[in-house]
């Protein structure tokens, strides 16, 4: 009989203690959440705080791998990050800052707004994140001349993160064009042979 009572006793402290090591792992579990959505929501303040203060008049990227940085920086904070309208107007003026003038014609302001906003909506929709960038490096990039004006080519490499799939790794190859003020200004961009690469 006392055997019985041992062990019913026994069976009720594991499990009170189970109880209240989930409960406790539960805890440690939601703060640690919280404390990260709240960090990741301060640098995210932050990023989009210094892009829309950024003055490319006044600083504008002195070499392709610093033009192709700041694009990526803007691409990442417009289709990642939660921002207003008026803040999405701001980027898209800086974005549009960086490009030659032969894509600029190709891509009415109305035209290329309405696009983008179909594209990052449709983004979301899909629960896709740019989770990293990397660009070339400067020993990397391939300058050319043609017709007294002067080209370089170099690459643009995004991890991109959905829910449902694995992470994949999209290439994209930037032509850029330096303007008559000296001035590196993207020309266009394109998938690397059409590929987007699994990892």
């Amino acid at each position: 009989m006392e055997e019985k009572k041992k062990s019913k006793i026994i069976k009720t402290v594991i499990c009170i203690v189970i109880m209240a090591a989930l409960v406790i792992g539960y805890y440690i579990y939601i703060s640690n959440k919280d404390f990260r959505t709240e960090s990741s929501k301060e640098k995210e303040k932050d990023t989009i705080e210094k892009l829309l203060a950024s003055d490319l008049e006044k600083e504008y990227p002195s070499n392709p791998r610093e033009v192709v940085t700041f694009y990526s920086d803007l691409i990442c904070c417009i289709y990642n990050d939660e921002i207003t309208e008026e803040q999405m107007d701001i980027l898209v003026v800086k974005l549009r800052t960086l490009f030659d003038l032969e894509l600029l014609e190709q891509n009415p302001l109305k035209e290329y707004v309405e696009d983008l906003k179909t594209e990052v909506a449709d983004y979301k929709k899909k629960k896709k994140t740019i989770a990293s960038y990397q660009v070339s490096k400067n020993s990397e990039i391939i300058y050319q001349e043609m017709d007294a004006e002067n080209y370089a080519t170099m690459s643009g490499y995004y991890r991109v993160k959905t829910k449902k799939s694995n992470p994949v790794t999209v290439c994209e190859e930037f032509l850029l064009r330096k303007d008559k003020e000296g001035y590196w200004r993207i020309l266009g961009w394109e998938l690397s042979n059409g590929k987007v690469l699994d990892e």
